[in-house]
């Protein structure tokens, strides 16, 4: 059984396949290509790249070219692949492991990341996502990496689309100004694990 949370303190420079395998506790060894956990993916179409060949890649030791994949970014660890693997490799848990190590390094420093950020912030806040706030708090974050970096013309190009969505969804009525709580006492519960947790890795 794999462990239920992953614990890791290893940075980017040192990760390995054998340090992959150890935190995710599953045998990448024994994948065979069947290409199954492909054919079951329900975002490898969109985002051009299947779990199979993030395995790929990590076998040939290629960690730089599994961090970049745009499917680690876009994963919604849905588990359709661990499910569909004759082996039962959860291959979602290994994209986790990567993003977390990922978020740690420059190729990290991407806008699904800030979206992951401000959506989970205005959940805590709220009990539910608010979509006009959740959008500020992604623009704000995703600006200031952007004025750090000298990307400007990025930051006005991405603000104006942003905008236009942002119409398109309002006129359609999918995006709404009123802001509505709904407190869970389980959802509350989630956060102070997942913080609990948080401090354990730390050492805090």
């Amino acid at each position: 059984m794999p462990p239920a949370h992953t614990s890791y303190s290893i940075e980017h420079s040192s990760l390995s396949l054998q340090a992959i395998v150890l935190l995710s506790g599953h045998n990448i060894h024994a994948c065979y290509q069947c290409r199954r956990c492909a054919a079951g993916c329900p975002v490898a179409e969109e985002c051009g790249e299947a779990p199979d060949q993030i395995i790929r890649k990590l076998l040939f030791s290629d960690i730089k070219a599994a961090l970049r994949s745009s499917l680690v970014k876009q994963c919604i660890a849905c588990h359709t692949c661990g499910t569909r693997c004759p082996n039962g490799i959860q291959t979602s848990r290994i994209i986790e492991i990567l993003k977390q190590v990922s978020h740690k390094t420059e190729e990290a420093a991407c806008r699904s990341t800030d979206f992951h950020d401000a959506f989970l912030a205005v959940i805590r806040r709220h009990g539910r996502f608010h979509e006009m706030l959740g959008m500020v708090l992604y623009e704000v974050k995703a600006g200031i990496r952007d004025i750090v970096r000298g990307n400007v013309k990025l930051l006005f190009k991405e603000m104006l689309n942003q905008m236009r969505l942002g119409i398109m969804m309002m006129k359609k009525k999918r995006m709404h100004l009123d802001a509505t709580s709904s407190k869970a006492p389980e959802l509350s519960a989630f956060f102070e694990k997942y913080e609990g947790s948080r401090n354990v890795k730390s050492g805090k």
